[in-house]
This record gives structure tokens, sequence and C-alpha cells, in this order.
């Protein structure tokens, strides 16, 4: 049995993600799983290369490192980046995506 998760990513105060690509149109389907609660589509775009660090708190460290990993992306302790923090004012295995 898994215990609950709560956590937050935080990508950017930006609403849609590339990597070296076009962005996608407003209407694009998100690929998100799980399928979230609730969507709430803004405009920008947020755009990461191989320099954009990996940062997280102290509670999902593996996560941030195994996401680092498979993105080829270097991992950082604080700063400007995609970002795992713990969010105490999340239901039992609820997350919040912030692009």
């Amino acid at each position: 049995m898994h215990a609950p998760i709560l956590f937050a990513i935080t990508l950017s105060a930006l609403s849609l993600v590339t990597r070296g690509q076009a962005a996608a149109t407003a209407d694009a389907p998100l690929n998100l799983i799980p399928w979230p609660a609730q969507v709430a589509r803004g405009n920008g775009t947020f755009t990461w290369n191989e320099k954009t660090p990996v940062i997280a708190d102290g509670t999902f460290p593996a996560e941030a490192a195994q996401f680092a990993a498979a993105m080829a992306l270097p991992t950082a302790p604080s700063g400007a980046g995609i970002a795992f923090r713990k969010a105490d004012d999340l239901p039992a295995e609820g997350y919040l995506l912030e692009v």
C-alpha cells in the first residue's frame, strides 16, 4: 500500500511546457497522468533545455533525482527551474502542477 503523497510540481508561472519545440496551442490536449480534478489554462510558455535544473525540497529528493535523470537535466538545491515541493494544503494523493 502506498502512503498518500502530497506534492506540488512548480515549473514556473507560465502555462504550457515545451522542450525546445514550438509552443502548443491553447486547445491542444494535455497529457497528464493522473488526470487532475480541475484544469485552468493560462497564456504563455515554459521552455526548458539541458541546463534547466530540477529542485526538490526535503520531501521528494528521490523523485526529483529520478525525473532529472529521465530528462537528462541537472539538479540544484534551490533557485529557478523545475521544482518538486510538498504542499500541506492538498488532499491525500493530491497534486498541483503550476506551469
